[in-house]
């Protein structure tokens, strides 16, 4: 949770009222080989997936002429960060993200999305740039999730929805991933055990299958009245229209459209 900002709070020593508390917020970086690295929904959710290009050999530099091209263009790069800062800071609270469903870190979003604008980005660049890596970051995760894919099978087969508990939920699942051709689901890793494994997994799945395949689960429902199963039922239901990303706008007090900035700045010219 460093990474979208936390805190932590414990009684001073030797006091009897007095407490410490500490609050960090601190982005980190994941380097690796395979480009499915944040393969958990949570992670996932929470990461901008970068892909570098492999460099060619005509580019590939020795230190001490990267590190002379890097301090030439320093006070570029420094001031580009400054100015975007600043036209963050001065419009972020008017950007609306309506239209682009449940963003995730979205104080975020709309800090970058109006920083991008004051460095001369049109209209919701950034943040039509970050719905889509977050939707393509989830899809790694929904394809390294064994339970998820199952579900999305189960739904599909049952025409949209299911309802019950997780005792023939897990023996619906197992049928869903046979007929499917996907019995390899039941071996892999992640896969639950049994069905009382099956309900929290299901709670670590939820996101991925909402992003990714629009099927929404609602837990610890009482399902005797319809007969579907006892007071600790679930529903999983497919939405039958996923929600669409829109252009934003920036509404000024007026209720007028108003950019943040449109003029771009003289960095960019370098």
């Amino acid at each position: 949770m460093i990474a979208t900002g936390s805190g932590y709070g414990k009684r001073q020593l030797r006091t009897d009222a007095d407490q410490f508390m500490i609050r960090v917020a601190r982005p980190m970086l994941l380097a690796g080989i395979p480009n499915d690295l944040a393969d958990r929904d949570d992670l996932a959710s929470r990461t901008i997936v970068l892909e570098l290009p492999a460099l060619a050999d005509e580019d590939v530099k020795f230190e001490e002429e990267f590190w002379s091209e890097f301090e030439e263009a320093r006070p570029r790069i420094l001031g580009a960060l400054l100015d975007g800062v600043v036209g963050a800071l001065r419009g972020y609270q008017q950007v609306d993200l309506g239209g682009y469903g449940r963003i995730r870190m979205a104080e975020f979003a709309r800090w970058a999305e109006a920083g991008c604008r004051a460095l001369g980005f049109r209209d919701g660049e950034f943040l039509d740039a970050y719905v889509k890596n977050q939707a393509r970051a989830m899809q790694l995760a929904f394809n390294n999730d064994p339970l998820a894919q199952a579900v999305a099978l189960l739904v599909e087969q049952c025409g949209g929805r299911w309802a019950g508990n997780t005792k023939p939920l897990y023996s619906a699942l197992e049928r869903a991933a046979m007929k499917g051709g996907k019995s390899d689901l039941l071996d892999a890793e992640g896969w639950p055990a049994n069905a009382s494994w099956l309900g929290r997994d299901l709670r670590k799945s939820a996101a991925v299958l909402r992003k990714v395949c629009g099927i929404e689960i609602k837990f610890d429902l009482d399902l005797r009245k319809t007969g579907e199963g006892d007071k600790d039922g679930l529903e999983i239901i497919k939405r039958t229209k996923p929600v669409e990303s829109k252009p934003i706008q920036i509404v000024s007090a007026a209720n007028k459209v108003a950019p943040i900035r449109t003029k771009v700045p003289s960095w960019r010219r370098f």
